[in-house]
């Protein structure tokens, strides 16, 4: 699963349960925020809803944000970098 298009965000929605660790409440991925040296946290609770949490070294969210496919969109690289990691086995 790699986003190459914009309709690529539907797939990697409807399989982020796959792609994504389970922590007993919500299903959440990692990924290195190269731009502003951080990390972005991709989460999908049972309900469906999605959010997005970053934290780097200039600043961090005082809360979880909705997630919108704009903001998967701004950060397929580390996404896909992400997804390329998992599929080897990383």
């Amino acid at each position: 699963m790699i986003i190459r298009r914009k309709k690529d965000i539907t797939v990697f929605v409807e399989k982020f349960n796959e792609l994504a660790s389970w922590d007993g409440t919500k299903f959440y991925l990692h990924f290195v925020d190269e731009q502003n040296t951080g990390v972005i946290t991709l989460m999908k609770y049972v309900d469906g809803s999605m959010t997005i949490y970053r934290s780097n070294e200039l600043f961090w969210d005082i809360k979880e944000n909705e997630l919108s496919s704009e903001l998967i969109w701004f950060y397929r690289k580390g996404i896909n970098k992400q997804l390329k990691n998992i599929k080897a086995g990383a």
